[in-house]
């Protein structure tokens, strides 16, 4: 059987995704909707959709807006540190605190690599989520100096301070829900490798070492 913090450890994993649907703002978890229907992707479109999102992410300025709003979401996740921990140590709240302040710089390289594809994702979503008529009116605005100044600053909005305390606020709920979820977790877990010792064998193999 697994240690006990080795089974807490795999079930905040199971649970990481949960963290990050309660990080993400209100409204987009409210405009979540099944998958559009595959259909090819008109190359007139993929050019009006590039343009948008030229707008959304000056290509100058993409690597810049994107680790802005991560250190945003950092920074709420970070104010709640305490009570993940359960403690609220000052010595503890140092060390997290460096690592929260040198993890954008860290991650920079792989944001710079992974840039282009997220550029050309939001391309292809926007050209599956939009018909042709839509993509072409919402560049016409995206042209307009109030709509370039809104969707250049859209992304800007996550650093709000009312938008940071609400969202520090829905990190600290979600937090508070998966700290339950992972107890209930790690009994179901524990149980389970118990009666399957050969599975709990193949996990620990595959993590010795770490």
């Amino acid at each position: 059987m697994l240690p006990a913090r080795q089974t807490v450890a795999f079930a905040a994993l199971a649970l990481a995704p949960l963290a990050s649907a309660v990080a993400l703002p209100a409204a987009a978890q409210a405009q979540t909707a099944p998958p559009p229907a595959a259909r090819p992707l008109d190359p007139a479109d993929l050019q009006v959709a590039s343009q948008i999102i030229a707008v959304i992410l000056p290509p100058e300025q993409r690597v810049a807006i994107v680790e802005r709003v991560t250190k945003t979401m950092m920074g709420a996740m970070q104010g709640n540190m305490a009570g993940i921990m359960g403690v609220d140590d000052p010595g503890l709240q140092q060390i997290f605190a460096r690592m929260f302040e040198t993890m954008p710089a860290a991650m920079r390289p792989a944001m710079e690599r992974r840039m282009p594809e997220l550029v050309d994702a939001m391309t292809r979503a926007y050209v599956r989520h939009f018909s042709h008529e839509d993509l072409r009116a919402i560049l016409a605005f995206a042209q307009t100096p109030a709509g370039s100044h809104y969707l250049s600053r859209s992304a800007d909005l996550m650093q709000d301070p009312d938008v940071v305390t609400v969202m520090t606020a829905m990190n600290r709920d979600g937090m508070e829900v998966g700290m339950g979820m992972a107890k209930n977790l790690k009994a179901e877990l524990t149980t389970y490798l118990t009666q399957h010792p050969e599975v709990a064998k193949k996990i620990a193999a595959a993590h010795a070492g770490q």
